[in-house]
C-alpha cells in the first residue's frame, strides 16, 4: 500500500506487545494488552485504510487485484496475532483481553473488514473451548456483535 507504511514494522511491534503479555507483572500485560488494542484501532482506523476498504477500486484488472492482495494482507497481519494471543497466552486475563480487543474491533471497525473473518470466527470457536466461564460469556458477546455486523 502506498501510503499505508505500517506493513513492514507490524510483526515486530505486535510481536513485542505479544511478549510483554506473558510478563510475570500484571501491570505490564496490561500496558502491553492497552497498546496492542490501540495499535490495531489504529492501523484499521486509519484514513488509508478505511478509503482502501470502503472504496470500489478502478483501474486496471491487475492494479486492483494488486491492491485487494495488500489490503487483504494487512488486514490479516492486523487480526491474526488476537488469535495467536489467545491460543498462546497462559494467564487469563490476558486471553481475555484479546477478547476485549476484538470486540473493540468489531465494536469500531467490523463493518470494514473484508478478509480476515476466517481468523476471527476461528478464534471464537476456539473459546468455546476454553474452560473459564467469563471467557465464554465474553465471547458469547463478540460473537452476537458479529451477527450483528454482517
Amino acid at each position: 500500500m502506498k501510503n499505508l507504511r505500517v506493513g513492514p514494522l507490524w510483526d515486530e511491534v505486535i510481536g513485542h506487545f505479544i511478549e510483554l503479555t506473558d510478563s510475570s507483572n500484571q501491570h505490564v500485560r496490561i500496558i502491553a494488552l492497552n497498546a496492542m488494542d490501540q495499535s490495531i484501532s489504529a492501523v484499521l482506523g486509519s484514513n488509508d485504510f478505511q478509503e482502501r476498504a470502503s472504496s470500489k477500486l478502478q483501474g486496471a484488472f491487475n492494479d486492483v487485484q494488486i491492491e485487494n492482495t495488500e489490503l487483504r494482507s494487512l488486514e490479516c497481519a492486523v487480526i491474526s496475532p488476537l488469535k495467536v494471543l489467545f491460543s498462546s497466552a497462559q494467564n487469563s486475563d490476558v486471553r481475555a483481553g484479546s477478547l476485549k480487543i476484538l470486540l473493540h474491533v468489531l465494536e469500531r471497525h467490523g463493518e470494514k473488514l473484508h478478509y480476515s473473518w476466517p481468523n476471527i470466527l476461528e478464534l471464537l470457536r476456539s473459546v468455546a473451548d476454553a474452560a473459564e466461564k467469563d471467557l465464554i460469556t465474553l465471547g458469547f458477546q463478540v460473537t452476537i456483535l458479529n451477527i450483528h455486523q454482517n
